[in-house]
């Protein structure tokens, strides 16, 4: 099974991703992949991301191969594209393919963003947030929408439904 999460920046996607790791799956981070691939990083740049997703997509489709389950913690899931390159690298290995878009109102965001100072893409700050969700293009496949401003493990329990459906 390979699950993308999408949402915002400080949606939670990298908590819930830390949090599947519990049910077995691999997490694999854009960001991450940008930060062992470059030096330096550019978190703002386009051509870091997308070299970045692609090389993690690669990694996934080695996992899925090996039948292990694989949670992407990646903000591409905004690009039509990375969606498609997801969906094929599922169809290739022969495993489900499952979106969630994690959401929090701006006020959580914002609070995360502040309170966050160990994040591994430096470049979040509540001006990017905004700007983010200005050129966010909207899901147009079938997905699953989760709140994340709730206890954790209220959180997991829709996410873990949704899975098994």
């Amino acid at each position: 099974m390979l699950i993308g999460l999408a949402g915002l920046p400080a949606s939670g996607k990298t908590s819930i991703a830390k949090q599947l790791e519990k049910y077995g799956f691999q997490n694999l981070s854009r960001d991450h992949f940008i930060s062992s691939l470059f030096n330096p990083v550019h978190y703002s740049s386009r051509k870091q991301k997308d070299i970045a997703y692609k090389a993690m997509m690669l990694v996934a489709e080695y996992h899925l191969r090996s039948n292990r389950k694989v949670v992407l913690d990646c903000p591409s899931f905004s690009q039509r594209w990375a969606i498609k390159l997801a969906q094929e690298t599922a169809r290739k290995t022969r495993s489900k393919f499952k979106l969630i878009f994690l959401t929090c109102p701006d006020h959580t965001a914002v609070h995360r963003i502040r309170s966050s100072k160990n994040h591994t893409a430096t470049d979040r700050t509540p001006a990017l947030y905004f700007n983010v969700k200005k050129r966010f293009q909207p899901l147009t496949v079938r997905h699953a929408v989760i709140r994340t401003d709730r206890a954790i493990k209220d959180t997991m329990i829709d996410i873990i439904q949704y899975l098994k459906k």
